[in-house]
């Protein structure tokens, strides 16, 4: 049973637009630093216990905020069409919709599909992909119905520490790299917003200075020849 609000409150505010623009979040990718190096995502990933690796995975390859990364339930998970139904989020143990207001379906990459497929039959009968922790000698017993998040950060910062890592939060070093890696390797912004679930593509837009990053590789992709 949902216990949280069934929409998105900030979203009847859409006549009031002047109310909207200062509630909206002043985020600017230029200013916050992400895993540059696909390596170090990697290495991060590794460097986590799970099922905390799970929820960085999630975050990091699909861009899932870390509250749709916790309340993800297998039933939302679909690996033969590689696809995730996001429809829920957790904030402060309670469930409610995604911060958009909607649900939205992400893409699974290749390297999330491998994770997902391998972690799903070592938890057969669990209904969330990243299942609470349990007590030790208790019969299993689950401690609360998500995993806590003081688990996911404290880990976090012990992972990015073992990596030789600057210290960042979940966000930042899971759906925010993966936005920033999204640009740098040359997609769709436009196809990043419905992904990322964002309320207008100017809130995406934040990542294009990253265009300016681009391989030589990359901008020949959309070089068009003219001389013969």
């Amino acid at each position: 049973m949902h216990h949280g609000v069934t929409k998105n409150p900030v979203r009847g505010l859409s006549r009031h637009k002047k109310i909207r623009d200062k509630l909206r979040s002043t985020h600017n990718p230029k200013n916050v630093p992400f895993l540059k190096q696909k390596e170090d995502v990697a290495k991060v990933y590794r460097a986590l216990p799970a099922p905390v690796n799970i929820a960085f995975a999630l975050s990091a390859l699909a861009g899932l905020r870390p509250g749709e990364a916790l309340a993800l339930q297998w039933d939302d998970v679909d690996l033969d069409s590689n696809e995730i139904h996001i429809q829920r989020q957790v904030r402060h143990g309670r469930v409610g919709v995604p911060k958009s207001g909607k649900d939205r379906h992400v893409p699974i990459l290749p390297s999330l599909r491998a994770v997902l497929t391998a972690w799903q039959k070592k938890n057969r009968g669990e209904e969330l992909v990243v299942p609470a922790l349990r007590y030790p000698g208790k019969r299993g017993r689950a401690r609360g119905r998500f995993l806590n998040w003081r688990t996911v950060r404290d880990a976090l910062s012990d992972a990015l520490k073992t990596c030789g890592l600057k210290n960042m939060t979940f966000y930042v070093a899971g759906r925010h790299t993966f936005a920033s890696q999204w640009v740098l390797a040359g997609n769709s912004i436009y196809r990043l917003k419905e992904i990322m679930g964002h309320s207008s593509v100017d809130v995406t837009a934040r990542y294009a200075y990253l265009t300016n990053q681009l391989t030589d590789a990359e901008l020949a992709r959309a070089d068009i020849r003219l001389a013969s």
